[in-house]
């Protein structure tokens, strides 16, 4: 089961990524700036991203647990 919950909130964030990167593209297209404009704001979002999946792939610990008797 948790392979399945990992799996979907890594789609999940994979599906975030590539709507930022997307609306980024469209937003650079529709001004007239150049596209390396958009390259500090992707790096952004991939840094995050990267971020995200360091998140959840941490393991869940129960702590303080012990102490609740």
């Amino acid at each position: 089961m948790g392979a399945d919950v990992l799996g979907v909130e890594m789609l999940l964030l994979d599906a975030g990524l590539l709507v930022t990167l997307y609306a980024m593209w469209r937003t650079v297209r529709a001004s007239a700036a150049a596209p390396a404009a958009m390259l500090p704001w992707a790096s952004l979002a991939v840094g995050l991203y990267g971020a995200g999946v360091w998140i959840f792939l941490q393991p869940m610990q129960m702590r303080g647990m012990m102490m609740m008797h």
